[in-house]
């Protein structure tokens, strides 16, 4: 999970060049009803965070980390570990979010496989602006689903990427 900022991070780059359709149904509704259902599931928790409580633990985070978390305005994740051998469900957990996003109309910004891990990352986007950015991990051992809801418009993006020193400490070869 440590490496979720990392992630976010290559999200911005690929967003810079993705030209993106808009759409005009809103059915974030329906990720919430799945959000809602799955928390009560046994061996699942769900949590939503307002970004107050959050803003205190980035302060150390450059001002570009800052600037974009500014426009962020909920902060929900479903999460579980495989202790009680739950793979069955939590592969039909991961099955209808992405079916879910797909009829929704949620937008492909990043998926990386990996053995069996696998990281996938979809978002609401119309005319230029992210509403909301759904992340999904999934290893051995967890699942999470985190759910960022608000308004970041491309441009904000574009400031963050074009700036020389954002990625002065985060990437490392």
């Amino acid at each position: 999970m440590k490496y979720i900022k990392h992630i976010i991070i290559l999200m911005l780059i690929i967003l810079s060049g993705i030209i993106f359709q808009s759409f005009t149904t809103d059915h974030t509704t329906k990720i919430n009803a799945l959000m809602r259902s799955y928390r009560h599931e046994h061996g699942f928790f769900g949590l939503t965070v307002p970004t107050w409580i959050v803003r205190p633990f980035i302060k150390h985070e450059g001002e570009e980390v800052q600037f974009l978390f500014k426009k962020i305005k909920k902060i929900r994740f479903l999460v579980t570990t495989d202790e009680l051998n739950q793979i069955p469900l939590i592969q039909v957990c991961k099955s209808d979010f992405v079916n879910e996003l797909n009829k929704s109309f949620y937008a492909d910004l990043l998926q990386i496989k990996n053995n069996t891990d696998e990281v996938l990352i979809k978002g609401k986007i119309e005319n230029d602006t992210i509403y909301e950015i759904i992340i999904m991990v999934k290893d051995s051992e967890d699942f999470v689903i985190i759910s960022l809801k608000g308004e970041i418009r491309m441009d904000d993006f574009q400031r963050v990427v074009n700036n020389d020193n954002f990625f002065a400490d985060e990437i490392r070869i």
